[in-house]
């Protein structure tokens, strides 16, 4: 039978173990607060090189509509020109719109501020050219604001004794280079030796049509205020496909598509 009178004195008993149970220290609080603050600073660099690598593929998805319209461009050209360049100084995107492209945010990488105003125009008085003026214009680098993010290849075999005449204003020009082309790109063979090349056969697989832009000017290698920084740069092919050229294998993936007589970080003038 069970005993009554002894059921308030364990109800005031289970009272008392409950009442000596504590809360942490400051102590304790101070070092799981540290403990949440390390793994903080292990962690957010990695979700920074997660975000980067989704800016990438981005930027690699908007790099393949800039690279299939300069096919279709080639495919409508009269000499079968990737692009509509003058010489290598001439970085005009005007003729891709809206015919091959008409989201103008495709010429801007997603890691960069770059972007393309749609009300801003100019006229090129060297070539005669008018259009959008971002469209005209790299645009310098990932902290810039306004200009292409992608820097167009529409030439190579600089320093070779070949050349190429075009037509600017009514004149006939004579470019010390070799327009890329649906012929060029599949038969043009190196001059120079850097690297083993000479005599080497790249095709459209290997030879550039555009990359990232390379703050570096006419280096033309990866550095920290390029649009990935410096590991490595989103390539364009004249087959239609885009790799990633890594920082190790940047040089010899510009000697193999540029025939410069390359074989460093810089040229050798």
């Amino acid at each position: 039978m069970m005993n009554l009178s002894k059921l308030p004195e364990e109800k005031a008993t289970g009272q008392t173990r409950r009442s000596g149970q504590r809360g942490f220290t400051l102590i304790e609080l101070l070092v799981v607060i540290a403990i949440i603050a390390v793994l903080a600073g292990l962690l957010l660099p990695v979700l920074g090189k997660t975000k980067e690598r989704a800016k990438r593929i981005e930027c690699a998805s908007n790099l393949r509509q800039v690279t299939m319209a300069s096919l279709m461009y080639a495919d409508n050209d009269s000499g079968g020109a990737f692009l509509p360049q003058i010489d290598n100084n001439d970085n005009d995107y005007n003729p891709f719109v809206p015919s091959y492209i008409d989201n103008l945010e495709v010429f801007t990488c997603p890691s960069t501020r770059n972007r393309i105003r749609p009300d801003v125009r100019e006229s090129d008085p060297v070539t005669g050219k008018s259009g959008l003026a971002d469209l005209m214009h790299l645009a310098g680098g990932r902290k810039s604001d306004f200009g292409l993010s992608y820097q167009p290849y529409g030439w190579m075999a600089w320093r070779t004794p070949a050349y190429t005449e075009v037509k600017v204003n009514g004149a006939t020009v004579r470019v010390p280079l070799v327009r890329k082309t649906n012929t060029t790109v599949s038969n043009y063979r190196h001059y120079w030796d850097a690297f083993d090349l000479k005599g080497t056969q790249a095709g459209p697989s290997r030879i550039w049509l555009f990359s990232d832009y390379n703050m570096s000017g006419q280096n033309h290698y990866p550095d920290a205020e390029d649009n990935h920084g410096d590991a490595g740069s989103n390539v364009g092919f004249a087959d239609g496909h885009v790799e990633w050229v890594n920082r190790e294998n940047f040089i010899f993936s510009y000697e193999m598509s540029q025939d410069d007589n390359r074989t460093g970080i810089g040229f050798d003038y």
